[in-house]
Parts: C-alpha cells; sequence; structure tokens
C-alpha cells in the first residue's frame, strides 16, 4: 500500500523538475517485467533499460539484444509500464555496441528511437565513437553518451 501511496504523490525529483530513473541491468537476475514491478514498487516513475533485456519465454527468462525485440513484445514492455505508473519511454538504452557495418547501425538506431531519446555507448579498441559518423546519429534522432 505504501508504494502505491509515494506512486503517486510528487516527489521531491518531481518538484525540482529531475527524472529519477533506474536501470533495469540493476534487476539483472529478473525478467523486465519484474524489474517494471520493482521499479514501480520503489515509487519511481522513469526507468532506462539495458543493451540486453531479460524477457519470459514459456516461464523462463530468455535474455535478447533489446534493438533486437519484436514490436509485439516491445508494446508489450510498454503496456506493463503504463499499468504500473511509469513513462512508457526509456530516459536512455545501454550500452549497446554499433558496428561500422551501416545497415546493422541502421537498425540498431531505429530500435534506439523507438525506445529512447539517448543512448550509451561503452568504447572499445574494436569500437570507438569515432566509428560512428555523426550523422547517423543526428539521422536517428538520439543522442549518444560515450561511458
Amino acid at each position: 500500500m505504501l508504494a502505491g501511496k509515494h506512486a503517486s504523490a510528487e516527489s521531491g525529483a518531481d518538484k525540482l523538475g529531475w527524472q529519477m530513473a533506474i536501470h533495469s541491468y540493476t534487476f539483472q537476475k529478473f525478467s523486465i517485467y519484474d524489474a517494471i514491478d520493482k521499479t514501480a514498487a520503489m515509487g519511481l516513475k522513469h526507468m532506462s533499460i539495458s543493451g540486453n533485456v531479460n524477457l519470459l519465454e514459456a516461464g523462463k527468462i530468455k535474455t535478447k539484444p533489446t534493438p533486437g525485440i519484436s514490436d509485439e513484445e516491445y508494446a508489450r514492455i510498454l503496456t506493463k509500464m503504463k499499468e504500473k505508473g511509469l513513462t512508457p519511454k526509456f530516459v536512455n538504452m545501454g550500452v549497446v555496441k554499433p558496428t561500422a557495418n551501416e545497415e546493422e547501425s541502421r537498425k540498431l538506431f531505429a530500435a534506439v528511437k523507438r525506445a529512447s531519446p539517448l543512448w550509451q555507448q561503452a568504447p572499445s579498441r574494436t569500437n570507438s565513437p569515432s566509428d560512428l559518423p555523426a550523422a547517423r546519429t543526428r539521422n536517428c534522432g538520439a543522442r549518444m553518451a560515450v561511458q
């Protein structure tokens, strides 16, 4: 009961114009649906989503790359967020690893645009921000953060 009262009350973060969010990876041993339940129970209204998401298939957790989930699965996630009083748009998606392959990058950017206004990239020796033309990032309508 207490969590429900907190979820509808204006929080200190709300009063300051902040968005307090929790990353789905915090609940990495649970499905995204359980993560949404736990986020709502804490009274938070915002989430970010990992580059991989834990879905339920035949009652078991199956991890899939977030950009590769179906539109139907994504719609179920958004429906669950709305049912629990969360904002049905993720604060960010990441960490994701774009490649130099333009077709793959376009798929990734389409998924980012669907899910969030911001995506995170963790650079490595084989994958650095310089691998991605700035125009591709702008074309997807999202911002990039380098971790």
